[in-house]
C-alpha cells in the first residue's frame, strides 16, 4: 500500500480541543486552510501564533499556494471539519502547510490565526487501529491534529502522549520482525526454478494480453467518447454530492453535540428544581415559625408606640411649632379677612396678589408690634416689595414646618430673602408631553424653577413691546403666576398629609378627615389663613 501523500488526504480533525488553554472562550468557532509547499523548500515545522485578522488572510502572500479552505465549525471536544476535496496534484507530493483560524464568538466576524504548521506526510506516525480504538482520545495531547490518508489515521509524534508513543514503536518493531521472518526462505530448488520459468512465460503472455486489451479499450473509447463524457460528468456530480453529504453529516454531528449539552443542562435544572420542591416543606415550616414570633412581637410594639412614642412626638412637635409661631406671628390685619405675617400685610387670595403686582391695588396695611396700622409705603418702597417680603416669610415658615413634622413638600422651595423660588421636577413623560418634538424634549431640563417674587423690571425686559391692559401698571408674568398656583397646591397637600400623620399618631382617622374638611373652599388660596390654621392645629392641646 502506498504511504501517506498529499493527493490521498481525505480528512483532518482536532481532538481534545481546549481553547481555554489558549485564552479563548468555549464558544469559539474555527476553520482551517491548506497551502501547497514544494518538496525542495527548506523545512519549517515550527507552529506559531499570529495576531493577524481574517482580512489579511485574503491578501497574504500564500494565496497563490492555497489548496483548500474548510467550513466554519463550533468548538467542541472533537472538531470535524468535513471531507477534504483537493485539486489534482502530483502523486509524490508530501509537504503542505496547515493554518487554523479562530474567532471568539458567533457575533464576532473577525478571525485570528491560531496555529501555522508545516507538515511532511512522510514524518507522520501511523496509528494502530486496535490500539487507537482501545485508548481513544486519551492517547493524544491537547489540541492534537489527526490526518486521514486513504482510510488510515496518522498524527505527528509530538501530538501523542509519551506512553502511547512507546506502544506504537513497539508495535511497529514487532510487525517488522514478523515480516522479516515470513520473508526468510530456503535456496531455490529445481522445482522452484521450473516454477519461475513458468511464471516468466505467464508474464509474457500477460503482457501480450495487456497490449491487446489496451488496443481494444482505445478502439472502444473512440466509438464511445460521448458516453465517456457523460460518465465523467456524472462521476463529478456524484463526487460533489458526496462532499456535500459529508459536510452535512459533520454539521449534523456538531448540532447533535450541542443538543446533548442542552439536554444535560436541562437535566441539571430539573434536579435543582426537584431538590427545591423536596426542601420546601421544611423551609415553609421555618418561615411560619418566624412569622408567629414576629406576630407575637408586633402587639407590644404598637402598644409602646401608642403609650409613649407617639405622645412624645406630639408633645415635641407642639413645643417646636410654638417657637415657629412666635418667630412668624400671623395676625388678623383688618375686618376684611386680611392677615399679616411678622407685621407684613398680605393679600387674601392669588387674584388679589396679582392685582397688587399688576395694578398696585388694593392698598395693604402693615401691623407691627404696635396696635396702630402703618401704610406699606412707610416701610417698603412699593406694594410689590411688600408682597415679595410676605411670600419669603411664608416660604421660610412652611419649610420649617416641613422639617419639624418630617413631611416633605410636594414642590421644593428655596428661601433667598425676598427672591425665593419654587422648584418643580418633571418626569420624562411630562417633558415629552410639554414639547411637540421628541428630539427637542431630549434637550429640555426636567427641573423647572418658578419665582415666588414679582420683578417688574425683569418682566418689562422679557415682555418689551407688548402693550399693557387697561389700568395695568406692570406687565404680566406667567411664571410668577405658575409659582403662586404651585405654592397653593403645596399648602393644600401639606394639610392633607399632616392630617393623615396625626390620625396615625392618635389612632383616630375621623380626626384627620375633620382637619382637612375644616379648610373652607374660599380659603384654598389664602396662604396666611392656611398657614395660621396649620400652626393652630399643631399647637392645639392634646388629650
Amino acid at each position: 500500500m502506498i504511504g501517506p501523500c498529499l493527493p490521498n488526504l481525505r480528512l483532518i480533525r482536532l481532538v481534545n480541543v481546549s481553547f481555554s488553554l489558549l485564552g479563548l472562550p468555549v464558544s469559539a468557532k474555527a476553520f482551517f486552510s491548506l497551502h501547497y509547499v514544494p518538496n525542495d523548500m527548506k523545512e519549517d515545522t515550527e507552529g506559531k501564533e499570529n495576531e493577524s485578522e481574517i482580512g489579511s488572510f485574503a491578501e497574504c502572500s500564500e494565496m497563490s499556494d492555497l489548496l483548500y479552505v474548510s467550513e466554519v465549525v463550533t468548538a467542541c471536544t472533537r472538531m470535524n471539519f468535513g471531507m477534504i476535496s483537493l485539486p489534482s496534484l502530483p502523486q509524490m507530493t508530501y509537504r503542505l502547510r496547515l493554518k487554523i483560524w479562530v474567532s471568539p464568538s458567533d457575533n464576532d466576524h473577525s478571525f485570528s490565526l491560531l496555529l501555522d504548521v508545516s507538515v511532511d506526510a512522510r514524518n507522520l506516525v501511523l496509528l494502530d487501529h486496535e490500539l487507537f480504538m482501545k485508548e481513544g482520545d486519551s492517547a493524544f495531547n491537547a489540541n492534537a491534529i489527526i490526518w486521514k490518508f486513504d482510510g488510515r489515521d496518522y498524527c505527528p509524534k509530538t501530538d501523542l502522549r509519551e506512553s502511547f508513543v512507546d506502544t506504537i514503536l513497539q508495535t511497529k518493531s514487532a510487525s517488522k520482525s514478523i515480516n522479516r521472518k515470513s520473508r526468510e526462505k530456503r535456496s531455490y530448488t529445481i522445482d522452484d526454478a521450473r516454477h519461475i520459468g513458468s511464471l516468466v512465460l505467464g508474464l509474457r503472455d500477460f503482457d501480450l494480453i495487456r497490449l491487446t486489451t489496451s488496443d481494444e479499450i482505445e478502439t472502444s473509447l473512440k466509438h464511445n467518447a460521448s458516453n465517456l463524457e457523460l460518465c465523467q460528468a456524472k462521476q463529478k456530480r456524484l463526487s460533489h454530492e458526496i462532499a456535500v453529504l459529508d459536510q452535512m453529516i459533520a454539521r449534523q454531528e456538531s448540532a447533535n453535540e450541542s443538543l446533548e449539552a442542552q439536554i444535560l443542562a436541562m437535566r441539571n435544572r430539573v434536579k435543582e428544581a426537584k431538590h427545591t420542591i423536596e426542601s420546601y416543606p421544611a423551609y415553609e415550616k421555618l418561615i411560619l415559625e418566624k412569622q408567629e414570633i414576629v406576630a407575637s412581637q408586633v402587639a407590644p410594639l404598637y402598644e409602646s408606640l401608642a403609650d409613649s412614642v407617639y405622645p412624645h412626638i406630639l408633645s415635641a412637635t407642639h413645643n417646636i411649632v410654638s417657637i415657629v409661631n412666635d418667630a412668624f406671628p400671623i395676625t388678623l390685619a383688618d375686618t376684611d379677612g386680611h392677615y399679616s405675617i411678622s407685621g407684613i400685610g398680605f393679600p387674601h387670595s392669588i387674584k388679589e396678589i396679582l392685582s397688587v403686582c399688576y395694578y398696585e391695588t388694593p392698598s395693604l396695611q402693615n401691623s407691627g408690634s404696635q396696635l396702630t396700622l402703618l401704610e406699606p409705603k412707610k416701610v417698603y418702597d412699593s406694594l410689590v416689595e411688600c408682597v415679595n417680603a410676605g411670600l419669603s416669610q411664608i416660604v421660610s415658615a412652611l419649610n420649617l414646618l416641613s422639617v419639624v413634622t418630617a413631611i416633605p413638600l410636594k414642590y421644593e422651595m428655596a428661601f433667598n430673602g425676598s427672591k425665593s423660588v419654587l422648584i418643580e421636577r418633571l418626569s420624562p413623560q411630562q417633558v415629552i408631553q410639554n414639547n411637540k418634538s421628541i428630539s427637542l424634549a431630549m434637550h429640555v431640563s426636567t427641573t423647572v424653577t418658578y419665582p415666588l417674587y414679582y420683578d417688574a423690571e425683569e418682566s418689562r425686559k422679557l415682555l418689551e413691546g407688548i402693550p399693557l391692559g387697561e389700568g395695568q401698571i406692570h406687565p404680566r408674568n406667567v411664571r410668577f403666576e405658575r409659582g403662586l398656583a404651585l405654592l397653593s397646591r403645596n399648602l393644600t397637600v401639606f394639610v392633607s398629609e399632616l392630617a393623615d400623620a396625626y390620625s396615625r399618631y392618635n389612632g383616630n382617622e375621623s380626626m384627620g378627615y375633620s382637619a382637612v374638611g375644616s379648610v373652607p373652599l374660599d380659603c384654598a388660596d389664602h396662604f396666611l389663613w392656611i398657614l395660621h390654621y396649620i400652626m393652630l392645629y399643631l399647637t392645639a392641646p392634646t388629650k
